[in-house]
């Protein structure tokens, strides 16, 4: 059977922290935290115990790493979860990963 990529960007193995937040189905404000596996500049796959929903938008915000050489800025997107995956080594089988995609990840200044 043959495989069809559908990415249009090449992804890259990165651990990075990252926060989410999503719209939870009765409109409130959700958050989780995790770890990215791999990013490309328009989709991430996050590593955590809190998945959003599929289907749903999630806001990423990549945690910068703090160097006092460089300017602060916060990495941001607004992506679609494409899918979540469940662990099978983690108690009551809770998810432990989902992949995003989007436009693409943008820098804005930070604090």
């Amino acid at each position: 059977m043959n495989s069809v990529e559908r990415r249009r960007d090449t992804r890259y193995v990165m651990r990075i922290p990252v926060v989410f937040r999503w719209r939870s189905s009765r409109s409130d404000s959700a958050r989780g935290e995790g770890v990215t596996r791999d990013m490309s500049i328009s989709g991430a796959y996050i590593v955590t115990s809190r998945c959003p929903p599929a289907n749903s938008m999630v806001e990423i915000e990549v945690v910068p790493f703090a160097r006092r050489s460089m300017p602060r800025g916060v990495v941001k997107a607004k992506m679609k979860v494409l899918r979540i995956e469940p662990g099978d080594n983690m108690e009551n089988k809770k998810c432990y990963g989902f992949a995003a995609a989007g436009k693409t990840f943008a820098v804005c200044a930070g604090p």
